[in-house]
Order: structure tokens, then sequence, then C-alpha cells
């Protein structure tokens, strides 16, 4: 199932996305007493990639979306971007943040 090409969502954030999803996405509450856990002692994990991750699991894009925005930086004017991306015949989504503006990203 392939996400749309580009998806434009209320205020300034932008969602771009063009991959195959491998698993459907997660329903509200399913996951509830469930723990997943992550062990990044040894060679700890990137953001970028830990999202890509919870994302190609089943976490919705316009969850992780909404959750940038309690972050309250100025403006919102970013643009989430997911694709496919494949290195030494491994295929895994790649997830990053663009920010549209030059301005400086700050906390209020």
């Amino acid at each position: 199932r392939r996400m749309p090409a580009h998806h434009n969502t209320n205020g300034d954030v932008t969602i771009c996305a063009s991959y195959m999803a491998r698993n459907p996405p997660l329903a509200r509450n399913s996951c509830a007493g469930k723990i997943l856990f992550i062990d990044a002692f040894t060679a700890g994990i990137a953001g970028d990639m830990f999202v890509a991750a919870l994302v190609d699991l089943g976490v919705p894009l316009e969850l992780v979306k909404r959750q940038l925005t309690r972050l309250d930086l100025q403006g919102n004017n970013y643009e989430l971007n997911i694709m496919t991306t494949s290195r030494s015949a491994i295929t895994a989504p790649l997830f990053s943040v663009r920010q549209r503006k030059r301005n400086l990203l700050r906390l209020r």
C-alpha cells in the first residue's frame, strides 16, 4: 500500500510521503498495555531512524505530526518527509524533517 506522494495537512506543516508501507496503520489504543523495548545501549539510536521504524511498524505519520506540534515550535513551518531508500539491497523507510524557511526554530 503506497502512501500519497504529497499530503498537505492543516496549518503550516506538510507531510510528504512516498514509500510502500509494509504494515497497516495501527488502530487507536491497539497497543494499550503493551511495551516496545528498545535496547540502544550498545550502538545508540538515531531519531530519524527510530521514527521511520515506528512508521514502518504502523504508527500513523499523522500521529507523529500531531506530537511534533506539541513542541510549540514558532511558525510550525516545516515538512515531514518519508520515502523509501535502498542501500546494499536493504530497503527501509527514510524519515526527515525539513524547515521551509531559513529562520531558526525556537521553543516558546
